[in-house]
């Protein structure tokens, strides 16, 4: 398989980049958050640990095809 590039998106005021495993804790503050979760299928984290399968599973979503998150 060919190796892929994540794309990045930038403006002057915004970078958007590909998910990293260091990104866990801002991954958790969002999903422990109960306004944000109101809006996805999900159980509201109580734990940062809880949030590395979220940041896995959305790295590996763009490396084997099936999608794109941001």
């Amino acid at each position: 398989m060919e190796e892929r590039r994540f794309p990045e998106l930038s403006t002057s005021r915004l970078r958007l980049r590909e998910h990293r495993m260091g990104d866990v804790t801002a991954v958790y503050m969002l999903f422990s958050d109960p306004a944000v979760t109101k809006h996805y299928n999900v159980e509201l984290l109580t734990d940062p640990q809880q949030a590395l399968p979220i940041l896995k599973r959305r790295i590996d979503r763009f490396y084997h095809r099936r999608g794109i998150r941001w």
